[in-house]
């Protein structure tokens, strides 16, 4: 009866262990990969699988193999680089190594000895070790970065395996000795925790500056591809003014060619005139350089894909607002409106409206999309493949927003998706 209500005991325990092992996933990643049925699927395997060995009481190193494959089978289910995979799976073990051996290490002590005369030991023990787990997952929980899915160099994860295979093996050489001074196993115990630590603090600070410095580049890509786009565009704009001013020689030409009674010429002459005129299309006049050249164009591009497009601009040449800042805002925007009209097949259209008033910009942007959207929490995330290349577009917006102390406001329905944003000049 002893036998069972212990085993009763580690299965229960073992149970308990899957939630905490979701609770380090969920510390560690910050988006499911695979669906809820596999996954569950997964979770049931190593609860399934490592319950038997835990009664059957196999081999240490049976034991070993089992949880690091069995936790990097979990991570599978998740989205992350590989590198990440390996170190979290790392990480997670180490967290259960350094729970087993403080719990071992409590019982040894002679202050613990009452502990002993419990008939079954090993049940308690193990629901000790999972407290001590679950107590590790909201220390980790308190990290920022941990979460964030980005590569990270291949050295840091070499030496993270190497660190791990190290106090694996100092901590097992111990721990084997038939006589361990308790002060000994405490410090090498503390050094060995405090080590791990200090790599999981690592990977955090890593995590985070990796993100910036990706942030960054991309950023001053937008910028200096926008900015490239700006300048090709005013130099249309500025060949078409001088078109126009042209245009006294344009019509003198013509009636030249009817005097001489040339009219195939005159014919070839006005169509390539109107062609010309056609291809340069004018949305934005404002005179200011990065406003007309970005919004014009987007939005010719928009316009030859058969996207009806309304625009209505109001702001003077003198704005006072950096042109870096207002490139991002409406290249960003404008990007994301063609990229959810794209995808839908009828009814096709993008409206901006952008006023200045009182020291105040207006901006909204208008465009109907397929009514699909993404979230991760009450974050609204890119849906292209490539979620660590993409994806920054509207939180490089909401952070020039917050430079100028403005609001930016997201509304969708009815296939019906509003940007609004006000900036305090």
């Amino acid at each position: 009866m002893s036998l069972i209500l212990n085993n009763v005991v580690l299965l229960l325990t073992n149970l308990f262990e899957m939630y905490i092992m979701h609770r380090f996933m969920c510390v560690f990643f910050s988006k499911r990969k695979a669906g809820l049925k596999t996954t569950i699927a997964v979770y049931f395997a190593r609860f399934a699988i490592g319950s038997a060995i835990m009664i059957c009481g196999t081999y240490p190193i049976v034991n070993i193999v089992f949880s690091l494959a069995s936790l990097f089978l979990i991570t599978l289910c998740y989205e992350a680089v590989f590198s990440k995979r390996i170190v979290i799976t790392i990480v997670i073990y180490m967290c259960m190594f350094l729970a087993e051996t403080v719990v071992s290490l409590c019982m040894q002590n002679r202050n613990f000895g009452a502990f002993h005369k419990i008939e079954n030991i090993s049940a308690m023990i193990s629901i000790f070790i999972e407290i001590v787990l679950w107590l590790i997952t909201l220390l980790l929980g308190k990290f920022r970065n941990i979460k964030k899915n980005v590569p990270l160099p291949k050295t840091f994860t070499i030496a993270m395996i190497i660190v791990f295979l190290i106090s694996l093996y100092m901590e097992m050489l111990i721990f084997q000795q038939k006589y361990v001074n308790d002060s000994i196993a405490a410090i090498s115990l503390i050094c060995v925790l405090s080590l791990n630590f200090v790599m999981i603090y690592l990977y955090d600070a890593l995590s985070g500056m990796f993100e910036e410095r990706t942030k960054a580049e991309l950023v001053q890509r937008e910028k200096v591809y926008y900015h490239k786009q700006s300048e090709i565009l005013q130099k249309s704009y500025d060949e078409l003014k001088h078109f126009r001013h042209d245009m006294k020689n344009h019509i003198f030409a013509v009636n030249e060619m009817i005097n001489n009674n040339e009219i195939n010429k005159v014919r070839n002459y006005i169509s390539n005139v109107t062609e010309k005129i056609e291809n340069t299309e004018m949305f934005s006049q404002t005179g200011n350089v990065a406003i007309d050249g970005i919004i014009n164009y987007k939005l010719s591009k928009a316009y030859n894909m058969g996207i009806k497009v309304n625009v209505d601009i109001a702001v003077p040449a003198n704005i006072k607002i950096d042109d870096d800042d207002i490139v991002i805002i409406l290249g960003n925007l404008l990007d994301n409106a063609i990229e959810a009209v794209e995808k839908i097949k009828k009814d096709k259209y993008i409206s901006i409206n952008f006023k200045y008033d009182r020291k105040c910009a207006f901006i909204n942007v208008i465009n109907s999309f397929d009514n699909v959207v993404n979230f991760i929490g009450d974050k609204m995330v890119t849906r292209k493949k490539n979620g660590s290349a993409h994806g920054i577009g509207l939180e490089s917006v909401q952070n020039i927003v917050e430079k100028y102390d403005g609001i930016l406001d997201l509304e969708y329905e009815n296939k019906k998706f509003v940007t609004s944003i006000i900036l305090y000049l």
